[in-house]
């Protein structure tokens, strides 16, 4: 029991990838755009003062848009589970969970994630990462250890060029830097599959953590919608009830 517990906490501690593998690549990117701003700053003093109190109105009008709905606007509305069933608008996914299973609420994923993060040598925290990721949907299974995930991740700070292989090999770089006690061998051979509807890209990766004597595999199907990854997960091992047949659990 306590192997499935680490087990899902490691899990949980790698789902999450934009969140710091390209973070220095965005900030030197932020600091020319800054330096570039402040430029245009010395440049444009004169008519700053002029155009004060007509940027402080449309900053107001701007205030008052952003509170609008946020379905209207595109943005992230978290999915719900009722009667074993989660259900998401955004997402545009339906997962029926298994009986026997578990759905973790936020604080358990929090708490959890931490195991994790500690068990992998990580020097980040949950809140660290949960700050740009949603984890919409999180259901294990006690007993293999298998889990199910739907991730919705915040792209919005990156290019808007900013593509599903850009994220995979943002994911390669934030686990190896995040996670440095694991031995990861990934697999991103750019096979397409649809869940509920939707075209993803799958990759995986195979997991080895000695010290506790695990040994694990993970597969993503990941899509971009409106700035946002969607990103599921299936954990587990070849022994896994479920390894071979989990994306049945997605309905149309």
């Amino acid at each position: 029991m306590k192997k499935i517990s680490v087990l899902l906490a490691l899990m949980l501690a790698m789902c999450s990838f934009t969140a710091c593998g390209d973070n220095n690549d965005s900030d030197e990117k932020e600091t020319k755009s800054s330096e570039s701003e402040l430029i245009d700053d010395d440049d444009d003093d004169d008519d700053d003062d002029d155009s004060k109190k007509s940027n402080k109105k449309d900053e107001d009008d701007d205030i008052g848009d952003d509170k609008k709905d946020d379905k209207e606007s595109g943005g992230f509305v978290k999915g719900k589970v009722e009667d074993g069933v989660y259900t998401s608008d955004f997402t545009g996914l339906t997962c029926e969970i298994p009986d026997g299973w578990n759905v973790l609420s936020d604080e358990e994923i929090k708490a959890t994630m931490n195991i994790g993060l500690t068990a992998g040598g990580s020097s980040f925290d949950a809140d660290t990462i949960m700050n740009t990721t949603s984890y919409d949907l999180v259901a294990s299974n006690t007993r293999s250890g298998e889990s199910i995930m739907i991730i919705v991740e915040d792209i919005s700070k990156y290019p808007n060029d900013f593509s599903i292989n850009d994220y995979i090999r943002a994911a390669k770089v934030s686990t190896a830097y995040t996670m440095p006690d694991m031995d990861i061998e990934w697999n991103a051979d750019g096979e397409k599959k649809t869940l509920c509807g939707m075209e993803f890209e799958v990759f995986g990766m195979e997991v080895e953590l000695e010290n506790y004597g695990l040994s694990v595999s993970q597969e993503y199907h990941i899509a971009e919608k409106d700035g946002y990854m969607i990103i599921v997960t299936y954990s587990g091992n070849s022994n896994g009830e479920y390894a071979d047949s989990y994306t049945d659990f997605f309905k149309d």
